[in-house]
Parts: C-alpha cells; structure tokens; sequence
C-alpha cells in the first residue's frame, strides 16, 4: 500500500476510534472505507499501467503476426526497438517512431523486455543463439 494511502487510513481508523460510543456513523465510514480501500486500489493499477508503459519493449520478428503485435503495442504508447532479418519489414513501425536495432543482441541490450514472433525453430536458434543474439545482449 502506498505511504500516502497508509496516511490516510491511519486517520480513518483513528476517526473510527473516535466515534461516538452509539457507533451512529459506523455504516457511513465502513462505506467510506470500502470506497477508500477500491479508490487505492485503482491508484495502485494505474501506476503499474503507467510503470509497465514506461518499459522499453524490443520486438524481434515482424512477419504477419510479429509487426502487427508490435504496431498493436506502438499504439498503446510503448516505445519500441524492432528488428527484423529483412529489414524493409521495419519500415511502417520506423516511420511510427520504433527505433530499428542492428541486430537481435541489440534489441536485447536495449529493452527491458524482448518478445519474439518467429516463423520456425530455425529461425529461433538463430535470432537466439550466436554473438549477435538475443541471450548474448541480455542485460
């Protein structure tokens, strides 16, 4: 829980201990509490929204499948860096404001998160593997 929300239910409860003995406001503050509770709960998953848009996402693989995920994720306000082995594939996303790595160690050393959309297990060992691959760029 937040500090500032820890703050703020502190003061509810020492509201709630000095209430009057009758309990007449009991219903109105466990209302308030269960606003209060879903209130920081909705703050606390919008600042992970806002946290997990601030990632770097390197997207490796932009086929049918690949470049429309990452155009998906581009719209959604991540910052992307692309790569592809025909490069022309990332065009579209350049021109949206993707960055386009040299290579898929590249991709890796740059981005906190690596997704690739490959079409078989031979292109996987070979965008995964070697000295320009995705495990020898990985942070």
């Amino acid at each position: 829980m937040p500090q500032w929300a820890c703050l703020v239910r502190l003061l509810f409860e020492t509201s709630i201990e000095n209430s009057s003995p009758s309990g007449g406001y009991l219903m109105f503050e466990t209302q308030y509490n269960d606003e209060m509770e879903a209130e920081v709960k909705r703050l606390e998953a919008e600042k992970a929204v806002q946290e997990a848009r601030s990632m770097s996402i390197g997207f490796v693989g932009l086929g049918i499948m690949g470049s429309a995920m990452a155009a998906n994720l581009q719209k959604a306000g991540y910052r992307l860096t692309v790569w592809n082995r025909a490069a022309d594939r990332c065009n579209q996303l350049r021109a949206n404001g993707a960055l386009v790595a040299s290579s898929p160690k590249a991709v890796a050393e740059s981005c906190d998160l690596v997704i690739s959309m490959l079409a078989d297990p031979a292109a996987v060992l070979s965008v995964r593997d070697g000295a320009d691959g995705i495990i020898a760029g990985l942070k």
